[in-house]
């Protein structure tokens, strides 16, 4: 839904300008943005590992690894 703004209202990213010149100054860029700890979250998040994850990858481990090895080592036993 369009909002209508005038000279000295504050503009967000995103703003469309649907007629006319628009004319703005920048007064927050980078790390000063709102939308900025909302990135690092997002950054951080996808860095990690999660628990849930970890204990996933030890479950796969155990149901594909070790009887593949011990197939293995039979393989070589015979």
């Amino acid at each position: 839904m369009p909002v209508e703004k005038t000279l000295g209202h504050n503009l967000i990213g995103g703003t469309l300008n649907q007629r006319g010149l628009l004319c703005f100054t920048a007064t927050r860029v980078g790390k000063d943005t709102a939308l900025s700890p909302i990135i690092k979250l997002v950054e951080d998040a996808q860095a990690s590992t999660a628990q849930v994850q970890r204990l996933a990858d030890q479950v796969t481990f155990r149901a594909v690894e070790l009887p593949s090895s011990r197939s293995s080592a039979a393989m070589i036993a015979a």
